[in-house]
């Protein structure tokens, strides 16, 4: 499960780097409404004009605290992550939200589909209740 995880999200960020939300790739690891959400994302970006690069010097790294069974048979694990991506204007490399990379927690769903593990879902869970804030400590 946790490396149907990593191997999603490593997917969706060659996929948003490339600028290429419909590639089959992503729906090797990712499904259901997170595939469509995702894929939303990356187009949203190239609509207003940004794309997406690793940002220099940002080391990105995530942190599984919990897995947890649903009776489904999903499974949710409890996620501390901090990217490296960030979103800028490909005519002038300005960045979209010039700000520190926070690390954030999220509960994820992981969901199996035809034999395989597929993230499937993302809940936002910070107890600061912005996005600029999180209790998640460093690794």
């Amino acid at each position: 499960v946790a490396t149907a995880y990593y191997s999603g999200y490593n997917d969706f960020a060659v996929a948003a780097i490339a600028s290429t939300p419909d590639v089959p790739k992503l729906a090797n690891h990712i499904g259901g409404p997170q595939l469509e959400k995702l894929r939303m994302f990356i187009r949203g970006d190239l609509f207003d004009g940004w794309t997406t690069r690793e940002a220099k010097g940002v080391i990105r790294w995530v942190r599984i605290e919990t897995f947890e069974i649903e009776p489904s048979g999903d499974v949710l694990l409890t996620v501390c992550r901090s990217s490296n991506l960030e979103a800028y204007e490909a005519a002038t490399g300005r960045e979209k939200n010039p700000s520190p990379f926070i690390p954030n927690r999220f509960i994820e769903r992981m969901h199996q589909e035809n034999g395989v593990w597929k993230w499937w879902g993302r809940e936002w869970i910070d107890t600061g209740g912005e996005s600029d804030f999180s209790d998640c400590a460093l690794p």
